[in-house]
């Protein structure tokens, strides 16, 4: 059974740069900018799973992001071997995910 749309919020974030040296040539790609912990999830195997927003272009400039809390909402699963690409998690997973979120992280490091 698939959860209402509804039901899934949006996690606001606004960021900025202050240093002079911002280029978009030194941006790391791609890095996760925000990452949502669960130590719960997938029964504890690699110590949960963690969603991440990792596609996500920036300027430098002042700019605010807001991030569906769905499936949907551009998360992907980290597959915990560098030579698979990161997934997108189904409904269900994400809905395990939120329930037993331990944290979020929020990278300010966006240089190489």
């Amino acid at each position: 059974m698939f959860a209402p749309r509804c039901l899934f919020l949006s996690l606001p974030l606004s960021i900025s740069f202050f240093c002079r040296c911002f280029n978009s040539n030194t941006v790391k790609s791609p890095f996760s900018l925000i990452e949502l912990h669960c130590s719960s999830c997938n029964s504890g195997t690699n110590g949960g799973n963690i969603a991440a927003q990792r596609e996500i272009t920036w300027d430098g400039k002042t700019k605010t992001f807001s991030f569906t809390l769905s499936p949907e909402g551009g998360w992907e699963f980290n597959p915990y071997d560098a030579r698979k690409a990161w997934i997108q998690p189904t409904q269900c997973e994400f809905v395990e995910l939120l329930k037993g979120l331990d944290s979020i992280l929020v990278f300010g490091d966006f240089l190489k």
